[in-house]
């Protein structure tokens, strides 16, 4: 199951009350440890500096909830586990969580359960610090898909997830790098061959790592040979870079022989990607052509702006 959610925010946009969404309404199952999953894409977030997660539940007997969160790195933290539950008894016998839960709060969740008023209150409410620290997400990307698992440890009561919502402070990566890809004549005969150059800047403050570049290749050519080496996959050629510091630039060739096209464009696509995600992101790729036929002259050079990808 899949679940609309409400975007996440930044911890300066917060509003002064509550930033609980529309409302999810996700029955949870009775004494089913396995309970229900609800996933969230996150984008724009590169390094989390602080997470807070606002939960609403509503739950007859909150103290029958165990709730965890799973970040796209695989880092798992219990938010909620049994409030008021020490291994004998049933834990808080009242109705509702509606939280905000922080590190940096006074209280702990876990200590809380108030008079639910017949259900007209919840009965843990507030901003608390959580079962498990959120300080375990520190320093993690926090772009990806998160997932919050919701279930139920006890019989006899029932209840809906109704909202969750992810709180970031986040820090960006200035990083930027800017290609140019050359064609070293502008005309090729079958049995030519041709050599593209691939001229990578990183103009951003802050270093690249990871940096490799991607050729696609078109049909009717033959890859003859690359600087720095190169790893082929069917029509990719990938080459990798290793790091670029902040106004490094670095520059790759590849050799191609045209085969088998008679008449036309040749035309090779270049595509750059890093660990890090680009300040940048207008184009994914850069080309260049060659027409192949009778003809002679210089370089055709295509400047282009690639974005830095997050390598799956």
């Amino acid at each position: 199951m899949v679940l609309a959610l409400t975007p996440w925010i930044s911890k300066a946009d917060l509003p002064t009350d509550t930033p609980h969404g529309f409302p999810l309404e996700v029955p949870i199952p009775d004494c089913h440890p396995g309970g229900i999953l609800s996933w969230q894409t996150i984008s724009g977030c590169d390094t989390i500096e602080d997470l807070d997660v606002a939960l609403e539940i509503d739950h007859q007997w909150t103290g029958d909830l165990v709730v965890t969160l799973e970040s796209p790195s695989g880092t798992l933290v219990t938010l909620v586990d049994r409030p008021g539950y020490d291994g004998s008894g049933y834990g808080c016998q009242f109705a509702g969580l509606s939280a905000v839960l922080d590190d940096e709060a006074a209280l702990a969740l876990e200590d809380q359960c108030n008079d639910d008023g017949g259900g007209t209150i919840p009965s843990i409410s507030g901003t608390l610090i959580p079962n498990e620290s959120l300080s375990a997400f520190d320093g993690e990307l926090g772009s990806g898909v998160w997932t919050l698992r919701v279930s139920d440890w006890a019989e006899e009561n029932t209840g809906k997830l109704m909202n969750w919502q992810l709180i970031f402070d986040c820090s960006s990566r200035d990083v930027n790098l800017r290609p140019e890809l050359f064609a070293d004549r502008t005309w090729a005969r079958p049995g030519d061959t041709v050599i593209f150059t691939l001229q990578l800047v990183n103009v951003g403050s802050e270093s690249a790592s990871g940096v490799e570049a991607v050729y696609a290749l078109p049909a009717g050519v033959d890859w003859l040979w690359a600087e720095p080496g190169a790893l082929a996959d069917g029509a990719l050629i990938t080459q990798r870079h290793g790091n670029l510091a902040p106004g490094e630039m670095v520059k790759a060739r590849l050799a191609l022989t045209v085969t088998d096209v008679q008449w036309g464009l040749l035309k090779v696509s270049a595509r750059v990607r890093a660990d890090q995600t680009d300040s940048y992101p207008w184009d994914n790729q850069v080309s260049a052509g060659v027409r192949v036929g009778l003809g002679s002259g210089g370089s055709i050079p295509i400047d282009g702006h690639i974005n830095v990808e997050i390598k799956p």
